[in-house]
């Protein structure tokens, strides 16, 4: 099956596919892999919701990883305000956060912040969590939200290791969120004065 005009293919096809190149490029980043899952998210029939939740209580990481791939933006279309599963979405997305891989941790985290949802609670314990992945995922999906939970973190991420984390976090700070304080000037300062001497 060709990646590509995948709108004749049947469901259960683009999630063999989708599982297979995830098996072939377990960091799921390979082109082909998200081709497929974007193919599943422009779905939004009942059967796909429940086969990708099905997969979130799979034996394998990489198969529950893609099950919350596949829930994070199900039922895109040109112009939605909101994803018709965001609900149903959210609870198994969040007992996905207590997961032992952290590929599963971080799919459900940018799951969680496609859908925006979660509490805040329930996300920012993931701030000093040891894996990049996971750090960058949580910078992302805490962009937007303005309570002292998620600003506080995303002060912390500002200052992470990784560029890309890093660069959500100041993003989230400086751009989406709509709080002032001291603090998040200091963070958006020093990042800046940061990448001045890069």
């Amino acid at each position: 099956m060709s990646p590509h005009n995948l709108t004749a293919h049947e469901s259960a096809e683009l999630f063999d596919k989708a599982l297979a190149t995830a098996t072939a490029d377990p960091i799921l980043q390979s082109e082909d892999y998200w081709t497929y899952v974007r193919a599943l998210h422009s779905r939004s029939d009942r059967g796909v919701f429940e086969q990708a939740v099905s997969l979130c209580s799979g034996q394998d990481p990489l198969t529950r990883a893609v099950g919350a791939d596949v829930l994070a933006q199900l039922g895109t279309k040109a112009g939605i305000e909101e994803y018709p599963f965001a609900d149903e979405s959210a609870p198994v997305l969040i007992s996905l956060l207590g997961d032992t891989d952290s590929r599963v941790i971080a799919s459900a985290l940018y799951a969680l912040g496609h859908l925006k949802r979660g509490e805040s609670a329930d996300l920012v314990t993931f701030a000093e969590h040891p894996s990049q992945d996971v750090r960058c995922a949580l910078a992302y999906t805490l962009g937007g939200r303005s309570d002292d939970l998620a600003c506080d973190p995303l002060v912390i991420l500002s200052r992470d290791q990784d560029l890309d984390t890093r660069n959500w976090a100041t993003f989230g700070l400086g751009t989406l969120c709509e709080r002032d304080s001291p603090v998040i000037r200091e963070a958006l300062v020093t990042d800046c004065r940061t990448a001045m001497t890069k």
